[in-house]
């Protein structure tokens, strides 16, 4: 199989949500910074099975198989970041990495393993004050994703 990663900031907002009070009225609200990215693989080759992808194991938990993947067929991979970090990343103070392993064999049982990392490299305008998220994606090697950072 040869493959075709993408990486996409999908969606930046603040999420308002109401607090209640016991009878339901509206006392204040919770405001939480929510940013959503999109992690395709396109498989361009013969068919392939058995398509696993995992975070590395220091990451918020995030797995995913499909058992065929056809030629010229997706795999999309949803994610997101909230609270701390998403405020965070969008402020400008942090970056993001997400590391992942993609294993897959071909329709005679052999395995293939790759490893890309999906980064969020924040930017910020010297004249404007405003933060910019640029996506960013890697393929590495084993030893390359087991220290990979921003």
């Amino acid at each position: 199989m040869n493959t075709v990663f993408s990486f996409q900031l999908t969606d930046n907002f603040l999420h308002d949500e109401p607090i209640c009070d016991d009878d339901g009225n509206v006392i204040d609200h919770y405001k939480d910074r929510v940013i959503k990215f999109t992690l395709n693989i396109k498989n361009i080759g013969g068919t392939s099975r058995n398509l696993f992808i995992k975070h590395r194991k220091d990451q918020p938990y995030l797995q995913q198989t499909q058992y065929k993947l056809e030629h010229a067929e997706i795999m999309t991979i949803l994610f997101d970041v909230d609270g701390q970090m998403a405020q965070e990343l969008n402020d400008g103070i942090e970056d993001l990495t997400r590391t992942f392993r993609i294993r897959y064999q071909d329709i005679y049982g052999k395995q293939y393993e790759n490893y890309i990392a999906c980064d969020v490299i924040t930017y910020i305008d010297d004249e404007t004050g405003q933060v910019y998220l640029q996506p960013n994606l890697k393929i590495l090697s084993q030893s390359q994703a087991l220290n990979h950072t921003v």
